[in-house]
């Protein structure tokens, strides 16, 4: 699991940085736990008006490690973004590209190529709010309204189009899912729609 600390730099206020840290979370769950010298990497997560590029810390702890240090990041995707959404995990970051669409990007340690690709079934490009489920397992979207249903439901991993709403106001907290996300609840005029998360009936 990889808590995610967001923040703007202010020396680099064009860029926004994500915190990406398994260790933070492990210390913060079990503070009587033991020290554990096989800590996974920090990484950050960086947007600019250029790319998104993934940055790995060293371990400075260790002199061997520190010398290690290198410039620069692996690019995920270059192009003009207009968001990006980390999984609750940290292990996939979403990608919009107004030319392209929603881009999945793959930030395991048994990924080969983090590089973003294209991985929803149907046009993305003008997507302009998104968000994970609590548990990374489905991704919402929501789109200017133009006549059709405009809040979508995703697959998070193979981009199938599981169900849509539609809904006028800018905004994804009319969808909300319980913490397994086996049920997920609409909120429409006066009323509480209740699906199963399963098959969205």
């Amino acid at each position: 699991q990889f808590p995610i600390i967001s923040f703007k730099s202010p020396e680099t206020p064009t860029k926004r940085l994500i915190f990406i840290s398994s260790e933070i979370q492990s210390n913060m769950s079990n503070k009587n736990a033991s020290t554990n010298t096989d800590h996974q990497p920090i990484r950050l997560l960086a947007r600019s008006k250029q790319a998104v590029e993934l940055y790995t810390l060293p371990d400075t702890s260790s002199a061997t490690e520190a010398t290690k240090i290198k410039k620069g990041g692996t690019i995920l995707h270059e192009g003009k973004t207009t968001l990006h959404v980390l999984s609750p995990n940290g292990q996939v970051v979403f990608i919009h590209d107004v030319s392209v669409g929603l881009l999945r990007s793959d930030l395991t340690e048994n990924s080969a190529n983090y590089k973003a690709q294209t991985f929803l079934k149907e046009d993305s490009k003008a997507v302009q709010l998104a968000k994970c489920s609590p548990r990374g397992s489905f991704l919402v979207t929501w789109e200017r309204h133009s006549g059709v249903n405009n809040l979508k439901v995703w697959e998070s991993n193979n981009g199938t189009l599981l169900t849509s709403f539609s809904c006028k106001k800018a905004t994804l907290t009319g969808l909300q899912w319980t913490h397994d996300e086996k049920f997920a609840f609409h909120l429409v005029t006066n009323e509480i729609h209740m699906y199963d998360a399963n098959t969205w009936k």
